[in-house]
């Protein structure tokens, strides 16, 4: 089955981008998007109602947006006992120390900044598909 992979993030150009990556390093995937942290968790509550067994494998979230930021989003995340082990990856303009220590200290898999260059995309992106094949394992850091 492909594995399905969701992005919160209030830059609809950032998620075409983010999905592009996926189909450029041949990593088949069903890509959900939702728009801000608040759409974010409904999409999220919906797709536990009516997924049995199928739930994202890797959930991508931006740090700031509107109505609910990405810290909240990620709590909730790790308050759902279904989605615990969902690698989640969080992605921010940013590398505020404050903010990587806060999404980490909640549980985020990992903090990066968003890649400005489009090959910079491609790696970032062929390095969070390594949760598709396991979840549990680190990523490489980044040199």
């Amino acid at each position: 089955m492909v594995a399905m992979v969701v992005m919160i993030d209030d830059n609809p150009q950032d998620a075409d981008l983010i999905e592009m990556a996926f189909a450029h390093n041949e990593r088949p995937i069903r890509f959900h998007h939702a728009v801000d942290g608040l759409q974010g968790v409904k999409l999220l509550t919906e797709l536990l109602s009516a997924a049995g067994d199928d739930l994202p494998r890797l959930i991508i979230i931006d740090v700031n947006m509107p109505r609910i930021r990405g810290p909240e989003v990620l709590a909730f995340i790790k308050n759902c006992p279904r989605l615990l082990n969902v690698p989640v990856v969080m992605l921010s303009s940013s590398d505020a120390l404050k903010e990587r220590a806060l999404c980490l200290s909640l549980g985020a898999s990992r903090y990066l900044v968003k890649p400005l260059r489009l090959e910079d995309i491609y790696s970032c992106v062929a390095q969070i598909a390594l949760y598709l094949d396991d979840p549990a394992s680190p990523l490489p850091v980044p040199s």
